[in-house]
């Protein structure tokens, strides 16, 4: 080895040493001041980063939250998003051309913080504390909270295995879910657009008191609970799917399909491939359920109607 070299690894090594005594004393005087150098947690031992959007203008939502529980919370008293046990090096949050998008994945940006537009290297510690912790984290979860002041047009969710949970919105929104593994519940929705709901593996879909202009439902291996009113209808599940319409049923073309099942609209049993069609009606609803039975009854609000 050049002597050269031999001078750059013993400065390269001192500068190491250097640096780990240094890290040492910063960890030594933060504990002793009580500063806390990584995410803070709470009474749960749970690693919870909150932020404030309420200062910019949201026009869209873009959840991608991998393995995780998501919940949408329309009409709160203030507008944040809550990111429950993600490692700050596991996720982006950040507002981008009027739409909040939080974006699991390593995040390479926290290093340096350039996501806020500013070169700071306060994230390496994360990444050294994730390196040598070896701790599990518990289960993930982000939640959203808006209040009624921001009028929202997207809602676009995707989560790995989780749950996703949308209540109480008048947004008039599109809103589009896809799910790997876990369940969909929208509550208490009301749009004059479309909502798209897709489950890839098990996992069942339930829509209580949603208003749209169509409603599409895929749960592939699952169930569908629905009480819907809108022009179109369409269902494709693995399981039974059970439909409460809170419109005229008269209003409707059919085409209903129960391979292995029963079908019963209003009552009244069909056989296992039913369709009904009449040209001067627009409004349609069409299910496949492959496994189970079919059912379509009057929503509760229909009936007292």
């Amino acid at each position: 080895m050049k002597p050269v070299s031999i001078i750059f690894c013993i400065i390269s090594v001192i500068l190491i040493v250097a640096g780990l005594i240094t890290c040492s004393i910063g960890l030594v005087q933060a504990k002793a001041q009580g500063i806390q150098l990584y995410d803070t947690k709470d009474e749960n031992d749970e690693i919870v980063n909150t932020y404030d959007f309420s200062a910019d203008d949201i026009g869209k939502i873009e959840i991608n939250a991998g393995d995780a529980d998501v919940k949408i919370v329309c009409g709160a008293d203030s507008n944040k998003i809550e990111i429950k046990n993600y490692s700050s090096t596991k996720y982006l949050c950040q507002v981008e051309n009027k739409a909040l998008i939080m974006q699991a994945g390593m995040n390479i940006l926290s290093l340096t913080d350039l996501a806020q537009g500013e070169i700071a290297f306060k994230g390496f510690r994360y990444y050294v504390n994730d390196f040598f912790s070896g701790k599990t984290l518990g289960r993930k979860s982000v939640t959203v909270y808006v209040t009624d002041t921001f009028d929202i047009k997207v809602f676009d969710i995707n989560v790995g295995n989780g749950d996703v949970e949308i209540v109480d919105s008048n947004c008039d929104a599109d809103y589009t879910v896809n799910v790997e593994l876990g369940d969909i519940l929208l509550k208490n929705i009301e749009t004059s657009s479309n909502v798209a709901l897709k489950i890839n593996k098990s996992g069942d879909v339930k829509l209580e008191n949603v208003i749209a202009k169509s409603v599409n439902a895929h749960a592939s291996e699952g169930e569908f609970e629905g009480e819907v009113s809108a022009n179109e209808i369409f269902v494709e599940a693995g399981k039974d799917v059970t439909l409460a319409c809170a419109d005229d049923l008269e209003k409707y073309n059919y085409d209903l399909e129960s391979p292995l099942g029963k079908i019963s609209l209003l009552g009244i049993p069909h056989e296992l491939h039913h369709k009904a069609y009449n040209p001067n009606l627009l409004n349609k609803i069409d299910i496949c359920a492959f496994d189970g039975d079919i059912t379509i009854t009057a929503s509760e609000k229909n009936s007292a109607e």
